[in-house]
């Protein structure tokens, strides 16, 4: 479902539920209203705030995941329901981890990690384009783990000089590498 439409839902959805008793909706829909509107306020609500920025993707995604995980144990159909997002994940793939590197909201000791493992880790030898962790494991992973050394290709796929990986997080942002 299209974005806008799905959140023109999500939002209408919310409302319903504020106002369930004027709805007169019996208690199994108020239950089943419940649901979405958790699963939308718990799981999804930062991530589509994040969705503009491409280099907040790759952390919005595994928030999403782990919060998904964490939605399985309020509710099991929907958690289950929720998990075709998986197949939306290809931010996270070896080579397009690198857009983390440039997100607003990743914290320092993070993108200090990425840097290490985008510059030391040996990856897969033919690295998928979209990551086939089970969703519990992907959940569990931090940012920093899914970066290899494949994630270069993506700096000079665009001809960003990656001497600013080398760099403390504190003088990244000073580099004209990183600009």
């Amino acid at each position: 479902m299209h974005s806008a439409r799905w959140m023109a839902k999500a939002i209408y959805s919310l409302k319903v539920f504020l106002f369930r008793i004027q709805a007169q909706l019996d208690p199994s829909e108020s239950e089943k209203l419940l649901n979405v509107c958790w699963f939308i306020v718990s799981c999804y609500v930062e991530a589509w705030f994040d969705a503009p920025y491409a280099s907040s993707a790759p952390r919005a995604d595994l928030l999403v995941i782990s919060r998904l995980d964490e939605f399985a144990t309020v509710h099991v159909a929907g958690a289950h329901a929720a998990k075709k997002f998986s197949n939306h994940l290809w931010y996270l793939s070896e080579e397009l981890i690198g857009l983390a590197i440039f997100g607003e909201g990743l914290p320092d000791e993070e993108r200090e990690g990425l840097a290490f493992s985008i510059l030391n880790k040996i990856g897969e030898e033919d690295p998928p384009k979209r990551r086939s962790l089970p969703l519990a494991d992907l959940a569990k992973t931090p940012l920093r783990e899914l970066g290899t050394i494949h994630t270069q290709e993506f700096f000079r796929t665009l001809g960003v000089d990656m001497d600013f990986l080398g760099l403390p997080v504190s003088q990244c942002n000073d580099a004209e590498t990183y600009k």
